[in-house]
This record gives C-alpha cells, sequence and structure tokens, in this order.
C-alpha cells in the first residue's frame, strides 16, 4: 500500500537537490531526471539492512550503482565508473574485494569513508543549515500529507525545550528546524534537567550544533559544530 510522499527542494553549489520525505519517488524517476546530458545522483539511507544504497545516472541511463558497505557488488551501464576512487579511498582492495573494516571499527565511520568518495568525485556538498534552517518548498509528490505553511503548533513547546537543554535557532515563522526536531523526537520524554552536561553535549552533536562554552557563551546560546 502506497502512502503519502513529499520533497523539498533547492539548490546549493551548482546542483539542485531534493529531500524526499516519506513515500517518495525519487528513485523510480532518475533515469528520466537524468535525461539530457545532466547527472542525477540519489542516495537512498538505511538504518541496517538493507545497506544504504547510491545510483549515479546520466543521460538518461544508470550508470553505476552499488550498496554503502557493499562496494563489491556494483551494477549499471558502467559500474566500474568509482572503481578507482573507490579502492584509493580504502573502501575496496585494490583487486576490487570489499575492504571490511575491523569489528571494532564504527560502522558508520566505515559509511562515511564510501561517501566521502562520492562527494569528492562528484562535488557534493549540502550544508545542514540549507536543510535545518532554510524555508524550502516543499511539494506533495504522492498521496494527500498534511501540508502545514504557518507556525507549527508545537513550535513553542519545542523552543522551551530546546533552550532548556542549550540549543538556539534563527526562528523564520515558526518553524523547528529538522535536526532539532530530530532530537526532540528522540528526548521528548526525558526530563530536561537530564539532558544536561554530557548527555547535551552528545545531543547537540546529533543535532548537528556545538554545545554552549559557559565561560563564553549565554546558557541558551549554541554554535554550528565544525
Amino acid at each position: 500500500m502506497r502512502g503519502d510522499g513529499v520533497v523539498r527542494v533547492g539548490e546549493d553549489a551548482g546542483w539542485a537537490f531534493a529531500v524526499e520525505y516519506g513515500d517518495s519517488t525519487g528513485a523510480d524517476r532518475l533515469e528520466g531526471i537524468a535525461s539530457g546530458r545532466v547527472d542525477a545522483v540519489h542516495y537512498l539511507p538505511m538504518s541496517a539492512r538493507p545497506p544504504a544504497r547510491f545510483h549515479y545516472a546520466n543521460n538518461g541511463v544508470l550508470t553505476c550503482a552499488f550498496g554503502i558497505g557493499e562496494e563489491h557488488r556494483r551494477w549499471g551501464t558502467e559500474p566500474d565508473l568509482l572503481l578507482l576512487e573507490l579502492i584509493a579511498g580504502k573502501v575496496l582492495h585494490p583487486d576490487g574485494s570489499q575492504n571490511f573494516p575491523p569489528s571494532r571499527e564504527h560502522h558508520m565511520a566505515y559509511q562515511e569513508r564510501s561517501l566521502g568518495v562520492l562527494e569528492q568525485r562528484f562535488g557534493l556538498s549540502l550544508p545542514r543549515a540549507v536543510l535545518g534552517e532554510a524555508c524550502l518548498p516543499a511539494y506533495a509528490v504522492r498521496g494527500t500529507p498534511a501540508m502545514h505553511t504557518g507556525p507549527e503548533p508545537d513550535h513553542q513547546q519545542i523552543r522551551a525545550w530546546a533552550a532548556a537543554v542549550g540549543l538556539t535557532w534563527n526562528d523564520a515563522g515558526g518553524r523547528v528546524p529538522s535536526d532539532v526536531r530530530e532530537a526532540w523526537n528522540h528526548t521528548a520524554r526525558q526530563d530536561p534537567k537530564e539532558t544536561a552536561g554530557p548527555v547535551r553535549e552528545g545531543l547537540c552533536r546529533e543535532a548537528g550544533l556545538r554545545p554552549p562554552d559557559p565561560d563564553t557563551t549565554t546558557p541558551n546560546e549554541a554554535r554550528p559544530w565544525p
């Protein structure tokens, strides 16, 4: 059964981008988007299995694709397009086999090596502020999702919580930045006092913000994480 799908669109560093939510359709349309010698990159994040997937299409065809963590299994009209870069980035061995990480290495750190290859190869860059604070056009691409353009009903509640744990943002029309909302969703049932100190620092990292420095900042001031 199909659900609702929403897409937010924008432009940054020479790329037009779309961020999909829910049951969106970008992957189904990738080859059409890439018609006319257009480059199109699609990344589908996944928490576990199946793995996150990368797709690159150009001139109307799927050129190269693979799962993150399964880069030795590639497909498309040019499956070896990124082979040398994946080897240089220590994602693959020189013979093309998977360079599996040590058992103690964090899975995310291993994924970041592969994603770093993609970022460098295609010149991809999307600052967190573009997604978290910018007011981007949003469109329904499937179903009938609830699209709110005014102040969000829980804006004041989340803003009060954020101030209690040392987070703040440039308010724009009563909208909560997506990264702050994600952090809120993880901690909504916790006592704000319990998110102080080390817990707050971890929360700020997750939200892409630097926790306040009591020696140099006011209690409710947070700065971007480098």
